[in-house]
């Protein structure tokens, strides 16, 4: 919660694997140069992603990559310069509007 992260290089600048539940908020996210692979991925049983400023996906990249069991997640107020993922697809409906992609 609250963290700035700043990678250079070709790994994520965060990954995260739990058996648990995850919560990621209110953290700035920053890889270079822009990179093809996920600036975020995290795998865990539920997911809550609010309010995270992401950047350093190239065009047409996935900024925040998320997995979890079924529709156990809520992501909420993220602003990303790629699209957010979940579970291999992309954000749709209400989750979309409440997120800003591709910024």
């Amino acid at each position: 919660h609250g963290n700035f992260m700043e990678a250079h290089g070709a790994a994520p600048a965060v990954t995260i694997e739990t058996a648990g539940d995850c919560a990621f908020s209110d953290n700035r996210c920053v890889l270079s140069p822009k990179s093809s692979k996920p600036v975020v991925e995290i795998e865990a049983k539920t997911i809550i992603a609010g309010a995270n400023h992401v950047r350093g996906g190239s065009k047409g990249a996935v900024s925040l990559k998320l997995k979890m069991d079924a529709e156990q997640y809520t992501v909420l107020g993220n602003i990303t310069d790629g699209s957010i993922e979940i579970n291999n697809t992309g954000l749709t409906g209400l989750w979309e509007q409440l997120n800003r992609q591709h910024v």
